[in-house]
């Protein structure tokens, strides 16, 4: 209305051309009418009057609407690329660590959908802050026949907001540095190869990991590889292309191992379980009210209800071993008034005053389980709810991840030795390892006596652990287990 009662100021003048028809036109007043045109507002206080115009325009105005159209399906069309994998890896803050997972089967990826959500779960657990990004890769799209994408899947199973807002899925190829750079594996603190673990062809999804980790070594020289294999005969194979023996494992050993090393000593798969996996009082409400439910639940038998008794019961084992899952696998650097102190007398005194149980040590690039003395700054593992728990025992002039600083530095340093001495002296070395094995274990079998203090090296021991062997057999050798 302002503007309208004020007029045009005398620089902004418009100048028209009177035409045949008796109507005035201008530049602006064509640009005006087009733009009133394509919008479909069509006010109508103007018009073309001429055959000529008046075909003209109807030509500009269908190209221009579709145009518009055009623009938008391809904005809504890029939009749904980048959910479901076509877009790339775009932190909204540099400082922000990130892992890639990539996925190293032909199959559709949602046939990994249970160890993706584990993993997934373990990264981004409320234990685990400040949360890193995560970037999963896979050759194929979520769904086969594209009828849901990997975000609804994770809102589907529970994924908050704030942890999908950390979760990128990529759908590219691994041997091609482009798709590579787009999942930012160059500079990823972390790069997983994992197979598909119900895969038909194993063989085939264990060559694919380790065909991948060699391209992504050939590329990025630095980065920082894990790989899961599924057979014991691809570790070998990833020995002998160049992969250190630290950066893969072959998940039905370790998973044969558990199982008989359970059965040995019972309780160590829940041991286990209970130093890497991560729980809080969420996780424990969870649990409760799912064994309250089962003890309320009618016996399918003898349609009768569980006792009032028996459901205190069965919850009070399972709060027992929900609080046991919330003390995790910690490290810390161990205070000066521990020096000399041995091994024993130091899981006492930690236990007295902080309720954590130490497991170990790192020294000279390995981890021993059963130390016989100790030293300042000396490197410890406890089972403990969280690290600040450890104040009172660790060292107070060092950061609480300085310990993590001494592992990388102490494995770096290994693996250039590795690196070194060739991928044949580790193939070797671990061949050696699994024949002493298979002499051990018939040694015992005939009832002769074990071989013991006869390790091998620690540096090459598949578990990375002093007397954890790939067969099971040097077991027998450790103390802790042997108490048990």
């Amino acid at each position: 209305f302002t503007l309208e009662v004020l007029g045009d100021p005398s620089a902004l003048a418009d100048s028209f051309i009177y035409t045949s028809a008796g109507d005035s036109v201008s530049f602006f007043q064509m640009v005006y009418f087009i733009v009133m045109s394509l919008t479909t507002v069509g006010y109508g206080d103007f018009a073309p009057r001429t055959l000529i115009s008046r075909v003209t325009v109807t030509v500009f105005v269908v190209v221009g609407f579709s145009y518009i159209l055009w623009i938008q399906f391809a904005f809504q069309q890029a939009f749904v690329e980048a959910r479901e994998g076509s877009g790339s890896y775009n932190p909204w803050s540099t400082e922000t660590p990130h892992v890639v997972v990539v996925l190293c089967s032909a199959a559709s990826p949602k046939q990994s959908a249970s160890l993706i959500d584990g993993f997934l779960r373990e990264v981004l657990h409320n234990e685990q802050k400040p949360w890193p990004n995560v970037v999963i890769m896979s050759p194929l799209f979520w769904d086969a026949d594209k009828s849901g994408t990997f975000k609804q899947y994770l809102l589907e199973h529970g994924f908050e907001q704030r942890q999908t807002s950390r979760i990128w899925f990529i759908v590219g190829d691994p041997a091609l540095k482009k798709d590579l750079d787009r999942a930012g594996v160059g500079f990823s603190e972390m790069t997983f190869l994992l197979p598909d673990v119900g895969s038909a062809v194993p063989d085939e999804d264990d060559e694919n990991c380790i065909y991948t980790a060699l391209l992504i070594r050939q590329r990025f020289p630095d980065a920082r590889l894990r790989l899961m294999l599924l057979r014991p005969e691809s570790k070998e194979l990833a020995l002998q292309s160049g992969i250190e023996l630290t950066r893969c494992f072959a998940l039905r050993e370790l998973k044969a191992n558990i199982l008989a090393q359970n059965v040995r000593c019972h309780g160590f798969l829940p041991m286990v379980m209970a130093m890497l996996k991560s729980a809080d009082d969420s996780d424990m409400e969870f649990a409760l009210s799912l064994a309250k439910g089962a003890a309320a639940s009618p016996n399918r038998k003898t349609n009768t209800s569980t006792a009032d008794g028996d459901a205190s019961i069965a919850t009070a084992w399972i709060q027992d071993y929900v609080q046991g899952l919330q003390c995790s696998l910690v490290g810390f650097e161990l205070a000066e008034r521990f020096d000399g102190m041995s091994f024993g007398e130091a899981v006492a005194t930690v236990y007295e005053e902080t309720g954590a149980v130490m497991i170990g040590t790192f020294a000279d690039g390995r981890v021993d389980l059963s130390p016989t003395r100790l030293g300042a700054n000396m490197v410890c593992f406890a089972l403990a709810p969280s690290v600040k728990v450890l104040d009172p025992v660790r060292d107070q002039t060092q950061a609480h991840t300085n310990w993590r600083r001494r592992i990388f530095e102490e494995r770096a340093r290994q693996l250039k030795g590795t690196r070194l001495e060739g991928p044949h002296i580790a193939a070797s070395t671990l061949l050696g390892f699994q024949l002493r094995g298979t002499l051990v274990g018939s040694r015992r079998r005939s009832g002769r006596t074990s071989l013991r203090g006869d390790r091998p090296a620690d540096r090459y021991s598949p578990s990375g652990m002093s007397g954890l062997g790939s067969d099971g057999a040097s077991y027998e050798e450790h103390p802790v287990l042997n108490r048990n």
